[in-house]
C-alpha cells in the first residue's frame, strides 16, 4: 500500500467483468444515464474545488466534451486527473465524497490510478506525476507542457476544467 493507503479501508469489491456491456441495461435511456454521468462528475468537480485540488478532464471524457458537447453515450467511465501534490488531501475529500453517495470500487497496485462509483456509474481518478521530462500515470505519458496552464469549458451551464491546450493532448491520445 502506498499514498492511497487510508482509502483502502473504504474499498469495496466490483466485478468489471461484465460491466461494460451491461451498460446499456442498467440505464432506462441514454438521456437518464447521462443526466446521471453530469451530475455525478460535477459533485466531483465542486468538490475538488471545495478541497482545494487541482484536477481536470482527461481522457474520451474531455474528447467528448470537444466533440460532441457533452458525454458519449454508453461510455464505461469518465476520466480525471489530478496532481500527486494533492494525494494528501484526498481521504478528506472521500468523506464528502462518501456523503454524497459515492464508493471506492478500485485502487490499482501502484496508486496511479482510483475509482469511485455512484448510481451505477464510475470515475477513475487518475493521478499524474512527472517521469523523465513527462507527465501522466499508468502507461499513457505526455510532454508536461500541455498541462502548465487550464481554462475551462462550460457545458450545460457547468464550468468543467480542462488543459489550456486540450486541442494538442486530444490529438496526441488519439492519434
Amino acid at each position: 500500500m502506498g499514498y492511497l493507503s487510508d482509502l483502502y479501508k473504504f474499498k469495496n469489491t466490483f466485478d468489471f467483468t461484465h460491466y461494460d456491456t451491461t451498460i446499456p441495461s442498467l440505464f432506462p435511456t441514454p438521456e437518464i444515464e447521462n443526466k446521471i454521468r453530469f451530475n455525478n462528475i460535477q459533485i466531483l468537480c465542486n468538490l475538488f474545488e471545495t478541497h482545494n485540488i487541482s484536477y481536470w478532464l482527461v481522457g474520451k471524457t474531455l474528447l467528448s466534451l470537444y466533440k460532441d458537447d457533452g458525454f458519449l453515450f454508453h461510455d464505461h467511465d469518465d476520466d480525471v486527473g489530478i496532481d500527486t501534490k494533492d494525494i494528501a488531501k484526498i481521504p478528506a475529500l472521500y468523506k464528502d465524497l462518501q456523503s454524497h453517495g459515492f464508493r471506492v470500487i478500485r485502487i490499482t497496485t501502484n496508486d496511479s490510478m482510483f475509482s469511485i462509483m455512484k448510481d451505477n456509474r464510475y470515475i477513475d481518478i487518475c493521478i499524474f506525476h512527472e517521469k523523465n521530462g513527462t507527465y501522466g500515470y499508468e502507461q499513457k505519458w505526455f510532454p508536461k507542457h500541455l498541462f502548465n496552464t487550464f481554462t475551462h469549458k462550460q457545458i450545460n451551464n457547468f464550468k468543467y476544467r480542462v488543459p489550456e491546450k486540450s486541442n494538442e493532448l486530444l490529438r496526441r491520445m488519439y492519434k
